[in-house]
């Protein structure tokens, strides 16, 4: 639901003045097996909403929050403090989670503080960026498992699956093109099935040079 709610072209363009494009993966589709066909998230909001009311998510005492089973849909995002990025666009979204009825808070850590906490899964949201090139997607996806545990934050995104790590530790080991392109389809949509990660776009290096 909270995919639904994130207006990634309007963030492209009014936060990032239209240098990064919006993203619908994890890994941009012109990385090597990465063009998988992966649907975008629409910017919906009212669909947002009904997934939460069939799911059972409602606002039961009209404060703008709702509660399920006794529990408040709410949560926090880490980030670490040096991403200059960071703060504005986790401002859009948490203004954006309370139009669906979600409260979301937003804390600000030095990189050692934010590595502590992520460690001991001790959060319950984290902004990040993807490794770019060349460590994706290889390296990245490899770090993906939870046997031994190499980046908690990507960790997530096979966990829902008893042999993710036997998923990933094939595709390590194949030669085919073939094979290695069905691995990565399954991966890829997988992780866009689970919603794990909620991609917002695709990040450009910046280079200033003397002419």
């Amino acid at each position: 639901a909270l995919n639904l709610t994130i207006d990634r072209q309007a963030i492209c363009e009014e936060l990032f003045y239209d240098l990064e494009t919006p993203a619908n993966a994890i890994f941009n589709s012109s990385l090597p097996y990465c063009d998988v066909g992966i649907e975008p998230y629409d910017f919906d909001v009212e669909k947002a909403k009904s997934l939460l009311d069939d799911s059972g998510w409602v606002d039961s005492n009209g404060d703008g929050i709702r509660e399920k089973d006794g529990i408040k849909l709410e949560g926090e995002i880490l980030f670490v403090n040096s991403k200059a990025e960071a703060e504005d666009l986790l401002m859009y979204i948490e203004s954006a989670s309370k139009e669906i009825g979600m409260e979301i808070s937003i804390t600000q850590l030095d990189l050692m503080a934010f590595i502590d906490q992520t460690m001991q899964s001790n959060f319950t949201m984290a902004y990040n960026d993807s490794y770019g090139v060349p460590y994706e997607p290889y390296w990245q996806i490899n770090n993906f498992r939870t046997e031994p545990m190499m980046d908690v934050l990507g960790a997530q995104a096979l966990s829902h699956l008893e042999d993710g790590n036997s998923i990933i530790n094939s595709l390590m080991t194949m030669t085919d093109a073939s094979d290695i392109q069905n691995q990565f389809d399954f991966i890829l949509k997988e992780i866009r099935k689970n919603a794990s990660f909620a991609p917002i776009s695709n990040m450009k290096e910046l280079i200033v040079y003397n002419k």
